[in-house]
């Protein structure tokens, strides 16, 4: 593309707050997973039915140390009217950015990695957010999704989806539950990179990706913000793309929360897109 100076844009992240569209991506100086990449942003705002873009801005950049910034994932502290970013430097490092102004200016860095790892049990060493956005509950509380790898029965590691929670507005964070290993015709689900949005009942989903050859997406459930998760129900209509080299299979997917119609509305809704809201309101 080298557009920007960039060589690909990677990994899009798109939130809505006050008629502004923010879309983030990695903005890669090469075209493999492992390329040097910023983390970038463009502004988008909303007149009538027309998205006006800005310019490409550079959010976080750690170009002349040659390093990777990437997994991030934005969300939307409704409460404090503030968007948060967190990204994942190329060593163990997790950053946390806030804006102020819908995404025109941001804070400094703050690693969280440490706070995270500290009260994890011990058998979780990692978190890599994403895919997509976060989501804040009725609570206040921010839920970021993720996947770790936890050490299991026989010694190895497994791969899980999970998410880290603040309950005071992103100062401080801890490690959420995560979805446990579940077994479907005598082979193991493990749950990778997930999506993730807040239902109206109260309940935390999560849509992952399976690293099966043959299995299709998993969904699970959480009924405590996110402390505790259910076993993964595979969703056979979700079918996961196989990889052919011997490489996990799956990708990353998307979720997105709105409101569901009115039954009164429901044959104009037939007719006409489902406009979709913000899953707080």
């Amino acid at each position: 593309m080298n557009q920007s100076g960039y060589t690909i844009f990677r990994l899009p992240a798109l939130i809505y707050h006050q008629g502004t569209f923010l879309a983030f991506c990695e903005g890669r100086y090469g075209t493999a997973d492992s390329s040097v990449a910023d983390m970038v942003l463009r502004r988008g705002t909303l007149k009538g039915s027309k998205v006006t873009w800005g310019q490409i801005q550079v959010v976080a950049s750690e170009k002349e140390k040659n390093i990777r910034l990437h997994n991030h994932v934005p969300l939307i502290d409704h409460q404090k009217n503030v968007i948060l970013l967190l990204y994942k430097s190329a060593d163990r490092s997790l950053f946390l950015i806030k804006s102020t102004d819908i995404g025109q200016t941001w804070s400094k860095p703050v690693d969280i990695a440490d706070q995270i790892f500290k009260k994890a049990p011990n058998d979780v060493k990692s978190f890599s957010p994403g895919p997509g956005h976060g989501v804040q509950l009725k609570s206040g509380r921010l839920v970021i999704q993720g996947c770790t790898n936890v050490k299991n029965d026989s010694g190895g590691r497994a791969c899980h989806a999970t998410v880290i929670v603040s309950d005071d507005h992103g100062t401080t964070w801890q490690m959420g539950g995560y979805v446990p290993t579940a077994t479907s015709k005598g082979v193991d689900v493990q749950t990778n990179e997930t999506a993730v949005a807040a239902l109206s009942n109260g309940l935390v989903y999560l849509n992952s990706r399976t690293l099966g050859y043959d299995q299709p997406r998993g969904q699970s459930f959480s009924q405590d913000g996110g402390e505790t998760f259910g076993p993964p129900q595979l969703v056979s209509n979700l079918i996961e793309p196989k990889n052919l080299r011997g490489a996990p299979a799956g990708c990353e997917g998307a979720v997105l929360g709105f409101q569901a119609p009115e039954k009164s509305l429901e044959p104009w809704r037939r007719c006409f897109p489902i406009q979709p809201i913000d899953i707080y309101a």
